[in-house]
C-alpha cells in the first residue's frame, strides 16, 4: 500500500463550495510527492467541501480518507517540479499551461 495523490484544478466554485469535476491521478513518485508537500498550501476552510468524484462516487468532502482536511495550492508553484514517470511530467506540463491562480486541490488518497 502507498500514498496516492489525485489533483483537482478549478476555479469553479461558490461560498462554500469548490467544484472538483477535473481529476487527474499522479503515477506514484515517492520523490515528486515529497516535493509537492513541501509546496505552500491551504486548507480548506471550515464551513467549505469540495464536490466531485473521490474515490469511486461523486460526492462532497472536507476530508482526505487519512482525516486531513482538504488542501489547495495554485498551479504556479508545480512550475520548477520534474518529474520521472512521463505520466507525471505531462501532467506538470499541463499545470504549467494553466492560468497560473488556477486552484488545484489536492487530494491525498
Amino acid at each position: 500500500m502507498g500514498l496516492d495523490l489525485g489533483i483537482y484544478p478549478t476555479s469553479e466554485g461558490y461560498d462554500d463550495v469548490i467544484l472538483c469535476h477535473t481529476k487527474i491521478e499522479f503515477d506514484r513518485e515517492r520523490e515528486l510527492f515529497t516535493k509537492i508537500i513541501a509546496l505552500p498550501f491551504e486548507t480548506i476552510p471550515k464551513k467549505t467541501r469540495c464536490c466531485g468524484y473521490f474515490g469511486d462516487k461523486y460526492g462532497e468532502v472536507t476530508e482526505n480518507p487519512y482525516g486531513q482536511r482538504i488542501q489547495y495550492t495554485e498551479a504556479r508553484y508545480f512550475k520548477d517540479l520534474k518529474a520521472n514517470s512521463k505520466w507525471n511530467q505531462a501532467i506538470l506540463k499541463f499545470l504549467e499551461t494553466i492560468n497560473p491562480i488556477t486552484i488545484v486541490v489536492l487530494y491525498w488518497h
